[in-house]
């Protein structure tokens, strides 16, 4: 299970952010499918798989000095910004950051 946690937390760049979210999904799932409904081992499951992957990434950033992304630790993601979006609303502006948006 840590080798699955581990290939599901690494990828290259932003563009493979939703195929891991994807692996990472679909291992989990796999899983807990091999255990009895009843027993309630999906959620520890669950929550292993998230601890096992924090473990991974985490180990990743402080081994190997990379993000989870590629991104080195002194790296900072581009930034794109429009203003005056909105006619009305003073200082209104969207930004954008990796998959993260904001108005």
């Amino acid at each position: 299970m840590r080798e699955v946690a581990r290939r599901c937390s690494s990828g290259p760049g932003h563009q493979g952010e939703l195929e891991r979210y994807a692996k990472s999904d679909e291992a989990r799932q796999r899983r807990a499918a091999r255990s009895r409904p009843s027993s309630g081992a999906g959620e520890a499951i669950g929550a292993a798989f998230g601890d096992l992957k924090y473990e991974a990434v985490r180990g990743m950033i402080v081994n190997d000095k990379k993000r989870l992304d590629g991104r080195g630790l002194a790296d900072v993601r581009p930034i794109w910004i429009d203003l005056g979006l909105l006619p009305r609303a003073h200082g209104s502006a969207v930004f954008t950051r990796g998959e993260t948006q904001a108005l």
